[in-house]
């Protein structure tokens, strides 16, 4: 039996070590989290929420975000569901002084979904005196990623303490549009008498404010809605004054516009992708019709008569090829075009069962080809519900289609819809099926189900009035990076909500790992998604993630187009081989030598095998890398001199046994990752060419030397003394910034541009 024999700086660091080692974001097993629901993705997908959806927003891949703002006696809050799974909230805000405090949403600013799954919106902290502090936030796959001030409360127009009812406000983000450079731009104002409108620019990468260019002074002058196209900001305010803006906040004042009088007191006005802005009367006096207006960014413009009468219950939404669309509560659609000289509208009715006496419309959608799509609540004569439909109209024909319905019976009693939103084919909508699940008072728990119903597949992409969503569908590939600890980033702090929380969610991902670097030094790649985490297993990639969190592979989709994975440590018991190599023995021939080897040769190769097929088939489309490990330790011979960075690895049978034992399991251990690689690119053509192997430790890698232990004195790796005595033990041998950026980031940026 071999002794237990220990160097003396093994022995100071034993106590700490046998306490808190986590090598590969090691954590013990049956560790709780309660921060995202466990519960599958399932649809309809049943929620309890505080408040009715005053907003859903879908990102695709089921993901979306839902804001719920109340009146006085009624909570503000944000719920963001991510790959069908509840992934994050911000906390409910009410209105009035409370104690405790509230935190919450503004329900000025609602939000604003981007095409990459970024939900932006104003977030109120208020203290126990009830003054309120206004936050822009960023959030994003559940993880906060900023948070900027936007506040001016030295503005000389403002009153130096406007207030609304008993608290103080600062000013706050509302109709905001995300620009093709990534930068978020958005009317920044109060709602109290007095104040200025602001267009502000916000980084996108970072929340820091790009500018802020002062537009109006005066209440009866405040800035109504701001759009983006190419690369242009449009704003148009209360009194139908249109003006154009760069990037950089400077205004093109020869690309102004004001909308004529003739439109009677100024109405709604919505804009499309191409920068067309559509104005909407208000009838007023002795009005008889509605006006319809239009301007475009060449020039051309139109105001007319819409033929539709002073009829209140019409809404509007934009549609395909530059037209605006009107449809109301009786069952009637009709779509405008418009020329320099003449607008012409095209009807058709959707017809209603002959139970439902009254229709409320909740929602149409248009694609570029005029076919559409429709949500209607119906009533009996008494006011009672009368079912929901779903219709699908044929743009060439006007021929009417059901796609969903659901009418009173005895499990849904009196079915209500609230909100509704498409993306990618599918409609999303929250709905209650009884309407008393659906109380207007925050005070009792709204019971619905969000509905996901597949569209037809002629039916192309929504058109949406573009402020207040993303005008920009990033040309950037939809990248995701997944699997274990040394893609996560553990080990290089700060890391992002909620993956941060003590005796929670460890997942650690941080903003310094090589995915977040790889996707910010690309002009390519768009990190999507990022579900790398500690500790995480292939089993944790395919069937059950770390901390109730959903398998990485939900993530991937038809969309996907570039997979990151560095994975299999975990399974090989790599932790407890380095806890050997520190407290007693890990040189060739140890028992935690003989076990890591066991697992490798025996056990990892299928689980490998099958976790890069199941990515290369979960996403058809994606070229997957898959990234080998690190070589962390330096060759030593035995005559080499005993190095006091790193007595751990002197100890063994011999001197620097353990070094040689730990350097021989990593070859060994990446020898089998690519090995898998190879198995599985021989499975079929289509894997041979879409899965590829990176490896970081290739002839020339610019970890070569900075090993712990290693020639250059700079270490890429968190040495285990610095990380019990400085830092943190789970962050021991792990790549710190340089090792996840100069390392990892250079590599994998330098294989994914190669192809």
């Amino acid at each position: 039996m071999r002794p237990q024999r220990r160097t003396r700086r093994a022995t100071v660091l034993l106590a700490a070590l046998s306490l808190a080692m986590s090598v590969l974001g090691f954590v013990p097993s049956g560790t709780a989290h309660a921060d995202m629901s466990a519960e599958a993705s399932t649809w309809p997908r049943h929620l309890v929420t505080t408040m009715l959806p005053t907003g859903i927003t879908t990102f695709g891949n089921d993901t979306m975000s839902l804001t719920n703002c109340g009146g006085s006696q009624q909570a503000t809050s944000f719920q963001y569901i991510y790959a069908g799974v509840n992934a994050s909230s911000l906390p409910t805000s009410g209105v009035g002084t409370a104690s405790p405090p509230h935190e919450g949403i503004s329900c000025s600013g609602q939000g604003l979904a981007t095409a990459d799954g970024t939900f932006y919106t104003t977030h109120i902290s208020e203290d126990s005196a009830g003054y309120n502090t206004l936050t822009f936030v960023a959030m994003k796959n559940g993880r906060a990623l900023w948070s900027t001030d936007l506040g001016n409360q030295s503005d000389p127009v403002c009153s130096s303490m406007s207030t609304w009812g008993s608290e103080s406000h600062d000013e706050m983000m509302t109709n905001a549009s995300q620009g093709s450079d990534g930068n978020v731009y958005g009317l920044v104002q109060q709602a109290n008498p007095g104040c200025a409108t602001y267009l502000t620019g916000v980084s996108g990468v970072d929340g820091h404010v790009l500018f802020k260019q002062q537009l109006t002074t005066t209440d009866s002058q405040k800035g109504d809605r701001v759009w983006v196209y190419g690369d242009h900001i449009v704003t148009v305010d209360t009194t139908g004054l249109l003006r154009q803006f760069g990037y950089d906040g400077t205004e093109n004042t020869s690309a102004g516009y004001q909308f004529p009088s003739s439109l009677g007191n100024f109405g709604a006005t919505y804009a499309n992708a191409d920068g067309r802005v559509f104005a909407v009367g208000a009838c007023t006096g002795s009005m008889t019709d509605t006006f319809l207006a239009y301007h475009d960014p060449n020039g051309d413009s139109y105001v007319g008569a819409s033929g539709l009468g002073c009829n209140p219950s019409v809404s509007y939404t934009v549609g395909g090829n530059g037209s605006l669309v009107a449809y109301d509560s009786h069952d009637s659609a009709t779509t405008f075009h418009f020329t320099t000289t003449s607008v012409t509208g095209t009807s058709v009715t959707v017809p209603r069962p002959s139970s439902a006496y009254y229709s409320y419309n909740d929602g149409y959608w248009q694609d570029q080809s005029g076919n559409a799509v429709t949500i209607r609540q119906f009533y009996t004569s008494g006011w009672m519900s009368a079912g929901m439909s779903v219709d699908y109209i044929d743009g060439s024909t006007g021929a009417v289609s059901n796609i969903f319905s659901m009418g009173v019976d005895i499990d849904h009693p009196s079915p209500r819809v609230t909100r509704s939103d498409i993306a990618g084919g599918y409609l999303y909508s929250f709905i209650c099926h009884d309407s008393s699940q659906c109380p207007s008072s925050a005070s009792t728990s709204i019971d619905g189900w969000i509905h996901k119903i597949q569209l037809p597949s002629r039916f192309g992409t929504a058109v949406k009035d573009t402020g207040g969503f993303a005008t920009y569908t990033s040309t950037k590939l939809q990248y995701v990076a997944m699997g274990d600890s040394f893609s996560s980033g553990e080990s290089d702090a700060p890391f992002f909500s909620p993956t941060d929380i003590s005796g929670g969610n460890q997942c650690h991902r941080s903003s310094n790992a090589y995915p977040e670097w790889v996707s910010q030094t690309s002009s390519t790649l768009s990190l999507t998604d990022f579900t790398s985490c500690s500790g995480a297993t292939t089993d944790n990639v395919l069937t059950s993630g770390q901390y109730n969190e959903p398998a990485q592979v939900k993530v991937l989709n038809d969309a996907t187009k570039v997979v990151t994975i560095t994975i299999g440590g975990n399974d090989v018991k790599f932790k407890d081989f380095a806890m050997a190599c520190v407290l007693t023995y890990c040189d060739v021939g140890s028992d935690a030598y003989n076990t890591s080897i066991s697992l490798i040769n025996n056990t990892l190769p299928g689980a490998l095998n099958t976790t890069y097929s199941t990515i290369l088939t979960d996403a058809p489309n994606a070229e997957v890398y898959v990234v080998d490990y690190p070589q962390m330790v330096p060759v030593k011979a035995t005559t080499d001199a005993i190095d006091s960075r790193c007595p751990y690895l002197y100890a063994g049978a011999e001197p620097w046994g353990n070094a040689q034992g730990a350097h021989a399991l990593l070859v060994q251990l990446d020898e089998k990752i690519v090995a898998s690689v190879n198995a599985v690119r021989a499975m079929n053509p289509d894997y041979f060419a879409r899965l590829h192997f990176v490896d970081v430790d290739a002839s020339g890698s610019p970890f070569a030397g900075h090993e712990v232990c290693g020639t250059d004195s700079t270490s890429w790796f968190q040495n285990v003394d610095q990380a019990i005595l400085n830092i943190n033990p789970a962050y021991a041998l792990h790549p710190n910034v340089l090792g996840q950026n100069d390392g990892f980031g250079a590599i994998v940026g330098a294989a994914i541009s190669a192809g």
